[in-house]
Formats: C-alpha cells, sequence, structure tokens
C-alpha cells in the first residue's frame, strides 16, 4: 500500500497485512504502534523504491 495518509493508508494497509510505503511530503511520522515498512518523501520516490527494493 502506497499513500500519504497515515490511518486510512498506511494504519489501514498494515491492518490488512499489506506492506507500506507512507509519502510524508516532509513530515514527521507521528508516534504510536504502527509504523511504514518505508518513508518516502514524494511519489518518485516512493516509485523508485517499487521498482527497485520491494518486490
Amino acid at each position: 500500500m502506497v499513500g500519504d495518509g497515515v490511518d486510512t493508508d498506511i494504519r489501514g494497509g498494515r491492518a490488512a497485512g499489506l506492506h507500506t510505503i507512507w509519502i510524508s511530503g516532509g513530515r514527521t511520522w507521528p508516534s504510536g504502534d504502527v509504523q511504514p515498512d518505508h518513508v518516502t518523501t514524494d511519489v518518485r520516490q516512493a516509485i523508485d523504491l517499487l521498482l527497485t527494493t520491494v518486490g
């Protein structure tokens, strides 16, 4: 799951058992028990990550 929403994209994706990439847009991750598998600052970085390392 790739997205910029903490609750809807990352927590929801993790709850569904998916690997996650959070597009932070420069924001810091809020403290809590759920963490994204990867963090990028923008969509381009997320695409590059998907194409090179996630699989």
